[in-house]
């Protein structure tokens, strides 16, 4: 069979041009490029690791894929040469080869989309940082994309144990106030999950949602318990980090339609409301304060929600 050749940078990517890096790559500059290419990834669509997210389990690690989706992505093996044996009846026969029409198509499909992000990633970084997987006598760059990455992530964009641990305590300790948008909170996990992916301590759902979205939303007072107490009831396989960010939206958007988020509905012109954000922003003062120049966290790049 004839395999069609797709563009599918020009054909599919939102971020057809990456902003280059200039010069030795940082956890900043890599920070964007990686969120650029996900998204690039993401718009290709695929049946593979539970068909809602495109291709973008191309690019993660199992563990990280798992955060999102609790179908994991099995990247496809090429399905060799069809061998039908002899004796084989017209209808079987007819379905092998559908069958195998099928999966080399995938297979070229997702080999495609990894080259157009390969490309990308190696057009946006000077070959000087990339040598390790530069072939030098074909000029090709071997190797998958979460390996070129994993390595330029190990390689220049290192977050150290202590800068992890800091981070970890700032999500840990948030003090969210619910009258200004949720995904404050979901923004704050996503930048802790990307510092665990750089710092090669990844975090699971699990530890996403249930140690740190769930206990912060928790802390706000209870005018997230219906809607906890609803996310609860999920089956354990729909309780996806994705999924637990559009359940709190749909609250948040909830509430504050009937007004729920308001001051006065929230108590915040009471004495002890203002008390305890008085007590709260004075723990946070300091304990930034105690913070030591070594142990700075990288600002990291807001990215559109």
């Amino acid at each position: 069979m004839r395999i069609s050749t797709i563009d599918y940078r020009e054909t599919y990517f939102p971020k057809p041009d990456l902003s280059p890096i200039i010069g030795k790559p940082t956890f900043e500059s890599l920070y964007q490029l990686i969120i650029d290419l996900q998204a690039n990834a993401q718009s290709v669509h695929s049946n593979l690791g539970g068909g809602a997210h495109g291709n973008l389990g191309l690019i993660m690690t199992p563990t990280q894929y798992a955060i999102y989706s609790t179908t994991p992505y099995d990247r496809p093996n090429h399905p060799g040469i069809l061998t039908i044996p002899v004796g084989t009846t017209r209808l079987v026969a007819e379905e092998l080869e559908r069958n195998h029409t099928e999966s080399l198509c995938v297979f070229h499909e997702v080999r495609g989309v990894e080259q157009a992000l390969i490309q990308q990633l190696v057009t946006a970084i000077d070959n000087k940082y990339l040598i390790a997987f530069k072939n030098r006598t074909t000029g090709q760059f071997n190797g998958t994309f979460t390996q070129i990455i994993q390595h330029l992530r190990t390689t220049y964009g290192k977050i150290f144990p202590a800068q992890l641990i800091n981070y970890e305590a700032e999500v840990t300790n948030m003090t969210y106030d619910p009258t200004t948008p949720v995904d404050l909170v979901f923004g704050k996990i996503d930048d802790l999950l990307i510092y665990g992916e750089f710092a090669n301590c990844p975090y699971t759902a699990t530890q996403a949602i249930t140690t740190k979205g769930y206990h912060i939303l928790n802390n706000c007072g209870n005018i997230y318990n219906d809607y906890i107490r609803s996310w609860n009831r999920l089956q354990p396989k729909q309780k996806t980090w994705n999924r637990f960010k559009i359940h709190f939206r749909q609250a948040y958007n909830a509430l504050q339609a009937t007004n729920a988020l308001s001051i006065g509905e929230l108590g915040f012109g009471s004495a002890n409301f203002m008390d305890e954000v008085v007590d709260r922003m004075s723990t946070e003062l300091l304990h930034r304060a105690n913070h030591t120049f070594d142990n700075e966290i990288p600002v990291l790049p807001r990215s559109p929600m």
